[in-house]
């Protein structure tokens, strides 16, 4: 008979199990034996599993447990209503803002501030939001497509931003495409952030704000038309859209939106168009004497090429003569945290919100397995220390 030569490796192993149990219980029947057998195998195959790959495997737990301990947090923060609770709404009502423009000083310009499509950019909009804010308008419009994509936990990103950058200047909003959710089109938009379509009356002049997310106006914008023409204010009136109704390039149903404003105001143009979605600088009058406005460096990033190095906005003032603008901008500035945070908080939040007791288990199992790892790869490293020694 030939016996295999015992290695050194073999020998510490022996003298190891020998240590670690110097009285085996007697054998059990059933499944418990069944149980405590698996349990050895798996233990004793562990000790075999190079101490760097059990490294790996604690520092992906630490990861993602960290990462979903701040998704929790954050979450928590930017979202602090129960289940059954209806969210405060992201833009101001438009009866408050006609109440604080109501003691607006007679004969100063009326200052808007205008943001154009944010979309993925809550990260860019918090700098834009500061640099806003520094400038004193009377109020910020938001040119549509709020969010990327319709759901709660995208609108309750942005809310936090708005709470915790755009101070005490009140905003509006106009929905966009991506505002409307499939299947329930743009009730997440009113639950989040507020009326589709909405009137000031201040300075002398009337402030519309129209809802064309579909593609057309709606008949409710197009009904606040009608009803503004009888009468606008005394200085003319603007609108604020997502959607141009004139541009260079004429494409998106553009004559089609213009004919619905020609023919619920045939009298009465306006005087500015501001929209957003093309994602173009537009700066253009039509023959009925309209100024057509748009920009393309918002918050949002292209799906194709690079984005802008900088974020821009509008500040137009509304006094006596024609509307003004003027342009300004910040650098575009996404960290890395404010990436993961935005992802943590839109995404991630409201799945671990659905479950609670189930995310808190999760989270403390992965720490957990994250500490018998590494302590199993430091004893995988000792122990071959002390067999090569």
């Amino acid at each position: 008979m030939t016996t295999r030569p015992v290695t050194l490796a073999t020998r510490a192993c022996l003298v190891e199990n020998a240590a670690a149990n110097p009285a085996s219980p007697a054998p059990r029947s059933g499944s418990a034996a069944l149980l405590r057998g698996c349990a050895s195998r798996v233990s004793s195959c562990a000790k075999y599993i190079p101490a760097f790959v059990q490294a790996l495997f604690a520092a992906a737990a630490l990861a993602l447990a960290s990462f979903l301990s701040v998704a929790w947090i954050e979450g928590s923060r930017a979202w602090p209503e129960s289940g059954d609770e209806r969210p405060a709404r992201i833009a101001t009502p438009a009866a408050d803002v006609a109440a604080l423009l109501a003691a607006h000083p007679e004969g100063a310009p009326l200052r808007i501030a205008i943001v154009g499509d944010v979309q993925n950019g809550t990260p860019e909009l918090r700098p834009l939001l500061d640099e806003v804010v520094r400038r004193r308008p009377e109020v910020v419009v938001l040119l549509g497509d709020a969010v990327n994509w319709s759901t709660p936990g995208r609108y309750a990103a942005l809310r936090e931003v708005v709470r915790d950058h755009g101070g005490a200047v009140p905003l509006l909003v106009v929905p966009g495409n991506h505002d409307i959710a499939p299947g329930t089109g743009l009730a997440t938009f009113r639950e989040w952030v507020g009326p589709t379509e909405w009137r000031i009356d201040a300075a002398g002049w009337s402030i519309l704000g129209l809802d064309d997310a579909t593609g057309d106006f709606s008949e409710a914008s197009l009904d606040l038309v009608r009803a503004a023409r009888r009468p606008f204010g005394p200085r003319g009136w603007i609108a604020f859209a997502h959607r141009p109704i004139a541009t260079h390039v004429r494409n998106d149903r553009e004559p089609a939106r213009a004919a619905q404003l020609h023919a619920a105001s045939p009298d009465a143009a306006p005087a500015l168009f501001a929209s957003g979605h093309v994602h173009e600088d537009e700066d253009l009058s039509d023959a009925r004497g309209t100024r057509h406005v748009s920009f393309a460096a918002n918050c949002d990033r292209p799906a194709h090429g690079p984005a802008s190095a900088t974020v821009d906005a509008l500040l137009l003032s509304l006094g006596d003569g024609p509307p003004t603008i003027e342009r300004f901008s910040v650098p575009r500035d996404c960290s890395a945290w404010a990436e993961v945070r935005r992802v943590a908080v839109a995404d991630v939040f409201p799945v671990l919100r659905a479950t609670p007791g189930a995310t808190a288990v999760v989270i403390a199992a992965l720490f957990v397995a994250a500490f018998l790892a590494l302590r199993r790869a430091a004893r995988v490293r000792a122990r071959r220390v002390a067999v090569a020694a």
